[in-house]
C-alpha cells in the first residue's frame, strides 16, 4: 500500500484498513487514493527535431500542451549562394571570340593560300597589264580633276571679281549670275568656224541659237563643293536654285523651246557649277545690255 493510501486508511480508522487489508481487494476510497497518487506522477514529455538531439525534462501536469526543451547551441545552417548571370554572359562572350577568332583564321588561311598559289607566266604578265592600266585611269582622272578645276578661273573672274572683260554678262542679283556661253552668236567672241561638239546646238541655225550659263556667285565646283564630293540635302537645294533661276530667265528672254538642263561631272569640262539655257531666238527674244565692269558702273539688268 503506498503511502497516501496508508495515511488515508489510519484517518478513517484501523478498522477500515484492517477491512480493506482482510478482503484482498482495496476499498473505493482506496482506489481513488490510489488513483490520486499516480497522478501525483509527472509525465515524460519528448520532443525530437529532425538532425538535432534534444534533453528531455518532466512536464507539470498542469501544464500538459506545453512542452519545453533545452536550449541547444547548433551551427547556423550555411547560406545559399545568389544566382547570378556571370556564368552565363562569360560563356556568350567566348562563343562570340571564338567564332570572330576563326574567322579571322580562314581569312589568314584564304590569304595564304592565294599567296602561295603559283601563277603562269601568262597570267603573272596579265596581272601586270591590269596593274598598268588601273594606274593610267587613275593618273588621267587626276589630271582631268587638276585641268577642269584650273579653268573654274574663268567663271571665278566673273562672280567674284566682277571683272566682265570680253564677256556679255546679261544680269546679276544676290545669287546668280547669268551671261553667253561663247558658242552663242552675240558672245564678242563667237568664231562661227568652231564646232560645239553638242549635237543639240549644232541642230540649231547660228542667226537663231541662244547659249546662256547661268551660275552661283558663291564657287561650287559642281553639285558638291568640290568634284568628286558627299551630296548632301543642302547640296541639292543649292544646285535646284541656280536651275530654277536659270528657268526663270529663260522664260523672261522669251527663248523657244528652252533646255535647262546641267552636265554630269564626267562631262564638266570647266570645274565650276553653271546650268545652261539652250533654245531658240525669235523675234520677241531680246538680250539686255551687257553689263559693264562692277567698278565702273555698278549692277544693271532687266530693270534698268
Amino acid at each position: 500500500m503506498s503511502c497516501a493510501a496508508l495515511a488515508l486508511a489510519l484517518m478513517q480508522g484501523p478498522g477500515a484498513a484492517e477491512a480493506g487489508s482482510a478482503r484482498g481487494k482495496p476499498s473505493a476510497k482506496q482506489a481513488a487514493a490510489r488513483k490520486a497518487a499516480k497522478a501525483d506522477v509527472g509525465k515524460v514529455s519528448v520532443q525530437v527535431k529532425p538532425g538535432k538531439a534534444r534533453s528531455l525534462r518532466r512536464v507539470p501536469k498542469s501544464n500538459p500542451g506545453k512542452t519545453t526543451t533545452d536550449k541547444a547551441t547548433t551551427a547556423p545552417a550555411q547560406a545559399k549562394p545568389a544566382k547570378t548571370t556571370t556564368a552565363k554572359t562569360t560563356t556568350a562572350k567566348t562563343t562570340s571570340k571564338t567564332i570572330k577568332t576563326s574567322k579571322a583564321s580562314t581569312r589568314q588561311r584564304q590569304v595564304q593560300q592565294v599567296q602561295q598559289r603559283q601563277l603562269t607566266p601568262q597570267q603573272q604578265k596579265e596581272a601586270a597589264i591590269r596593274k598598268a592600266e588601273k594606274e593610267v585611269v587613275k593618273r588621267h582622272a587626276q589630271e582631268r580633276v587638276s585641268r577642269v578645276r584650273g579653268l573654274s578661273r574663268i567663271f571665278r573672274k566673273i562672280t567674284v571679281d566682277r571683272d566682265y572683260k570680253g564677256e556679255f554678262v546679261l544680269q546679276r542679283d544676290n545669287h546668280t549670275t547669268a551671261f553667253l556661253d561663247i558658242t552663242d552668236p552675240q558672245h564678242p567672241g563667237f568664231k562661227p568656224e568652231k564646232e560645239t561638239g553638242e549635237a543639240d546646238l549644232d541642230s540649231i541655225p547660228i542667226h537663231k541659237r541662244a547659249h546662256i550659263l547661268v551660275v552661283p556667285n558663291a564657287p561650287r565646283e559642281h553639285i558638291t563643293n568640290s568634284l568628286g564630293g558627299t551630296i548632301t540635302s543642302a547640296d541639292l537645294q543649292a544646285s535646284l536654285d541656280v536651275v530654277k533661276s536659270a528657268e526663270k530667265l529663260a522664260k523672261q528672254l522669251g527663248i523657244k523651246n528652252p533646255r535647262v538642263f546641267m552636265n554630269p561631272e564626267s562631262r564638266v569640262m570647266i570645274g565650276y557649277l553653271h546650268v545652261h539655257i539652250i533654245g531658240e531666238r525669235t523675234a520677241q527674244t531680246r538680250y539686255p545690255k551687257p553689263l559693264a565692269n562692277w567698278r565702273q558702273d555698278g549692277l544693271r539688268g532687266f530693270n534698268d
